[in-house]
Protein backbone atom coordinates (compact mmCIF):
# COMPACT_ATOMS: atom_id res chain seq x y z
CA UNK A 1 0.00 0.00 0.00
CA UNK A 2 1.22 3.48 -0.80
CA UNK A 3 0.39 6.86 0.68
CA UNK A 4 -0.70 10.01 -1.17
CA UNK A 5 2.94 10.78 -2.02
CA UNK A 6 3.52 7.34 -3.59
CA UNK A 7 5.67 6.02 -0.75
CA UNK A 8 5.20 2.36 0.17
CA UNK A 9 3.92 2.37 3.76
CA UNK A 10 2.60 -1.18 4.18
CA UNK A 11 3.17 -4.61 2.69
CA UNK A 12 1.97 -8.06 3.70
CA UNK A 13 2.37 -11.76 3.08
CA UNK A 14 -0.61 -14.02 3.90
CA UNK A 15 1.52 -16.96 5.03
CA UNK A 16 5.16 -16.81 6.12
CA UNK A 17 6.98 -19.54 8.11
CA UNK A 18 8.48 -18.96 11.55
CA UNK A 19 10.39 -21.27 13.91
CA UNK A 20 8.51 -23.29 16.51
CA UNK A 21 9.78 -26.19 18.61
CA UNK A 22 10.19 -29.15 16.30
CA UNK A 23 9.84 -27.26 13.02
CA UNK A 24 7.94 -24.36 11.49
CA UNK A 25 4.47 -22.82 11.57
CA UNK A 26 2.99 -20.21 9.25
CA UNK A 27 1.24 -16.95 10.00
CA UNK A 28 0.35 -13.74 8.16
CA UNK A 29 3.21 -11.24 8.11
CA UNK A 30 2.99 -7.48 7.73
CA UNK A 31 5.52 -4.73 7.22
CA UNK A 32 5.11 -1.13 8.37
CA UNK A 33 7.39 1.28 6.50
CA UNK A 34 7.85 4.94 7.41
CA UNK A 35 10.14 7.97 7.59
CA UNK A 36 10.89 7.89 3.87
CA UNK A 37 14.11 9.69 2.96
CA UNK A 38 16.32 10.09 -0.04
CA UNK A 39 19.55 8.08 0.00
CA UNK A 40 21.94 8.46 -2.94
CA UNK A 41 19.12 9.79 -5.13
CA UNK A 42 16.64 7.04 -4.24
CA UNK A 43 13.69 7.56 -1.87
CA UNK A 44 13.22 4.62 0.50
CA UNK A 45 11.68 4.01 3.93
CA UNK A 46 14.19 4.72 6.69
CA UNK A 47 12.18 2.82 9.32
CA UNK A 48 10.66 -0.65 9.04
CA UNK A 49 8.80 -2.99 11.39
CA UNK A 50 7.92 -6.60 10.52
CA UNK A 51 5.23 -8.36 12.55
CA UNK A 52 3.76 -11.87 12.51
CA UNK A 53 -0.01 -11.98 13.09
CA UNK A 54 -0.03 -15.14 15.21
CA UNK A 55 -3.16 -16.75 16.69
CA UNK A 56 -2.17 -15.56 20.18
CA UNK A 57 -1.63 -11.96 18.99
CA UNK A 58 0.88 -9.91 17.01
CA UNK A 59 4.57 -10.71 17.44
CA UNK A 60 7.07 -8.07 16.35
CA UNK A 61 9.94 -9.90 14.72
CA UNK A 62 12.08 -7.11 13.29
CA UNK A 63 12.54 -3.35 13.71
CA UNK A 64 15.17 -1.24 11.97
CA UNK A 65 16.19 2.29 11.16
CA UNK A 66 18.38 2.96 8.14
CA UNK A 67 21.03 5.61 8.72
CA UNK A 68 22.99 5.27 5.47
CA UNK A 69 22.93 3.30 2.24
CA UNK A 70 25.59 2.25 -0.28
CA UNK A 71 23.75 0.99 -3.37
CA UNK A 72 25.65 -1.36 -5.64
CA UNK A 73 28.17 -2.26 -2.94
CA UNK A 74 28.90 -6.02 -2.79
CA UNK A 75 28.01 -7.63 0.51
CA UNK A 76 30.43 -9.92 2.28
Amino acid sequence: MTDDEGDVVRAANPSRPYNVPGGYAEAPWRYGLSEHREFEGMRIPATAVATFEKSDGPWEYFRCRIASVAFGTPSS
